[in-house]
């Protein structure tokens, strides 16, 4: 379709091959931060009864 001026491309990539490992490398860097606990970065401190103890310990949401 992309030949034949039916179809524009969104991205850079000049096969579907270098698409999906492009993908897959970007999945893997993300399942590396979660695994790691530094997907995402809050700096606010949470309590729960007005501890903080408490706090740390709220479930993560994944």
């Amino acid at each position: 379709m992309q030949e034949i001026g039916l179809y524009q491309p969104k991205y850079d990539f000049l096969t579907a091959v270098l698409y999906k490992e492009k993908w897959d490398a970007i999945r893997k860097k993300q399942k590396a931060l979660v695994k790691d606990k530094m997907a995402a970065i809050c700096s606010t401190e949470w309590t729960i009864d007005n501890s903080k103890q408490k706090g740390k310990h709220l479930p993560m949401l994944i």
